[in-house]
């Protein structure tokens, strides 16, 4: 009787390790083959804790050299205190994570446009916080909105200075935008214009 349960119970240790290596493999598999940047930090020093590889990738970095820098030192200049302040708020438990749109520093100082989503994860030492950092790369969305707002100040420069009478309206006939040339031919200024349309000024 005895040597059956000692081997029941070494069997089901033995398929529980098992069941433990086979759920180890698949999340380092997911980890290391996720489309996203996936980082583990020190939520105190900042330093990396473990970090797949396309998180090395979207930094300008390697797997290895991120084991021995903090996100400070590869993040702008300009968008670190805002991270701080975050990452107070965040270990003071006044906020369960945060999301933001920063940039990452390549070795030769490229920009590099990142949505970081920030999510902390449980420790049994709280002396040693945790978070976990996901990041994508939207460094072309960012040069599209940058190209988009430049092509817009052209216009706007354009319609104030053309010396034609140029409006907008929608389908209904109402008037969404006008020139200083339309304002001095209705006599009125854009703020009146906008929202109406011509029987009130005919």
């Amino acid at each position: 009787g005895c040597f059956v349960a000692v081997f029941d119970v070494i069997t089901e240790r033995k398929r529980a390790e098992e069941a433990l290596r086979a759920s180890d493999l698949r999340f380092k598999t997911i980890f290391n083959e996720a489309p996203l940047g996936i980082a583990l930090f020190d939520s105190l020093t900042g330093h990396v804790c473990a970090v797949n590889p396309m998180f090395a990738k979207i930094a300008g970095r390697t797997v290895e050299e991120m084991a021995d820098i903090d996100w400070m030192s590869i993040t702008h200049p300009d968008d670190v205190q805002e991270d701080l302040d975050k990452m107070a708020l965040l270990n003071a438990g006044k906020i369960s994570g945060f999301q933001m749109e920063k940039r990452y520093l390549h070795h030769d100082g490229t920009p590099v446009w990142i949505n970081m989503t920030i999510a902390p994860i449980y420790v049994a030492d709280k002396a040693h916080p945790r978070h976990l950092s996901m990041i994508e790369d939207i460094t072309q969305r960012k040069g599209a909105e940058e190209a988009l707002r430049n092509s817009e100040a052209r216009l706007q420069v354009l319609i104030q200075t053309i010396p034609d009478l140029i409006w907008l309206k929608d389908a209904e006939g109402v008037y969404l935008k006008c020139n200083p040339m339309f304002e001095r031919f209705f006599g009125a200024k854009e703020a009146d214009i906008v929202g109406k349309a011509d029987y009130v000024f005919v």
